[in-house]
């Protein structure tokens, strides 16, 4: 072997060498008690809250690694407020040995995140604290209570990678799910962070499923701002921003614009049939209010549909087979517009209005949050349908200010999830006393076949 390959040799080995020694002197010093403190330390003032960890280890490639991150909930020592595979922190080396903590970045990766109301309404959840680049941490030395030595700590970037999140009511419901969600956010000199964010799935009330929302955002531990919100709705467009204010009485502002939003996307996120169902949905939504009290919400939406063919709610499509009203069943719509206020807790119900070739839908009332119902409408059909229902045009349907149509005032009450109707009891001109659904169940349901008579067995002759 030449002589000069042999130095290379020599030297490479010595440089390997020195290169596992040192890794296992930084190991050592990171695995010492004070060391493991000041960098606890960072990472509880990174995420804002005591965190419970398992093992860590170091690598030069991948930082310092703290496994199974979790924060326990103040109010139920049974379950944690989040829960973390890993918190990886990235630093230098160098000021490490000189008594300083730079972090270049932390990450948190796959945090699980749950947030509940408390009995009065409050959310439990946490918050990250005012972004602060440099953090004095005092390591006690064990001989005298207090003392010890003051380490500066400074974070440029916090991280957060597939996290998820459920929002809880007190009554045990889901308001809120996200997954598959990304943060990065620079910590500035000022005292303030900015960063973008990604929401791969977004879930509100197990009904709207919003994709792929995101945006930047700035938090300077008093005051979040989305300003430019987008993503996906129902195969259309949402745009929007967003702010809320931590201090000591929090609220918040939205605003939302929906277009292009596809009906049969919608009604299959929602886990409803969505045969037959076409047309697009367009609305503006602006809300204010505090996260904590739900009677403080205030603001006022607007939807409308555009081309719309869809399937009505279920206590019309059962009165639409009952009379033989093919449009009841399936509404194909040259209008379709509705407005509301909410306020006191509770959706006003401004106007609903729904046309078709032959006949208009429209109500009026009330839906409280809680999913009650109050709404008084009117069933508006023309000549067309008059001679269709003239079996059971009664006087219940009067005169209105267009000759063409004839009106049938009616109330949908009882729950969203199961509305009641006195519709039927208005064509009958009778109290039927039921829900349209349980009576047109019995209605339509097959009368249960007959059971042949058993036959009778012959009877033995007696024997002489």
């Amino acid at each position: 072997m030449p002589k000069i390959a042999k130095k290379f040799l020599i030297v490479g080995g010595a440089f390997v060498s020195l290169l596992a020694i040192a890794l296992l002197v930084v190991n050592l010093y990171l695995q010492s008690e004070g060391v493991q403190s000041r960098i606890q330390v960072a990472a509880i003032s990174a995420l804002g809250a005591p965190i419970k960890t398992g093992g860590s280890i170091y690598t030069p490639w991948g930082g310092f690694v703290i496994n199974a991150i979790s924060v326990p909930n103040p109010t139920q020592t049974d379950e944690n407020l989040l829960e973390a595979d890993s918190l990886r922190i990235q630093f230098a080396l160098m000021p490490l040995l000189q008594g300083r903590l730079l972090i270049k970045q932390v990450v948190l990766a796959n945090p699980t995140l749950r947030a509940t109301q408390d009995e009065n309404h409050n959310w439990i959840v946490l918050i990250p604290p005012p972004p602060l680049q440099n953090i004095p941490i005092t390591i006690p030395n064990g001989e005298k209570a207090g003392a010890g030595k003051s380490f500066q700590v400074t974070i440029e970037s916090i991280r957060i990678q597939g996290a998820k999140a459920t929002f809880v009511d007190t009554k045990g419901r889901v308001v809120m799910r996200l997954e598959k969600s990304d943060f990065v956010a620079k910590i500035h000199d000022d005292k303030t962070s900015s960063g973008v964010f990604d929401i791969g799935n977004l879930e509100i009330a197990e009904v709207l499923k919003p994709r792929r929302i995101g945006g930047p955002f700035t938090w300077d531990g008093k005051t979040l701002d989305m300003p430019e919100i987008q993503g996906g709705l129902g195969g259309g467009n949402i745009h929007g921003h967003f702010q809320l204010r931590t201090e000591a009485e929090p609220s918040f502002t939205l605003g939302m614009t929906i277009s292009e939003a596809k009906l049969a996307y919608l009604t299959r996120d929602a886990g409803g049939k969505a045969d037959g169902t076409s047309g697009q949905l367009n609305g503006q939504i602006d809300l204010t209010g505090s996260p904590r009290d739900t009677n403080a919400l205030q603001g006022t939406a607007s939807l409308s549909l555009d081309e719309a063919k869809l399937t009505p709610v279920d206590f019309l499509v059962q009165f639409g087979q009952m009379f033989g009203v093919d449009e009841l069943q399936k509404l194909q719509l040259s209008e379709a517009t509705s407005q509301f206020t909410i306020q006191d807790g509770r959706v006003n119900v401004d106007k609903v209005f729904l046309q078709s070739e032959n006949l208009i839908l429209t109500g009026t009332g009330t839906a409280e949050f809680s999913g009650d119902l109050d709404i008084d409408a009117a069933l508006l059909v023309n000549k067309k349908l008059q001679r269709s229902l003239r079996a059971v045009m009664g006087k219940n349907f009067v005169k209105t200010e267009d000759p063409e149509f004839k009106k049938l005032e009616f109330s949908v009450t009882n729950t969203l999830a199961n509305p009641k109707t006195d519709l039927l009891d208005k064509l009958v001109g009778a109290r039927v006393g039921q829900d349209i659904g349980g009576l047109l169940q019995n209605f339509f349901r097959p009368p249960a076949p007959k059971k042949d008579k058993p036959k009778e067995e012959p009877k033995e002759e007696p024997k002489n």
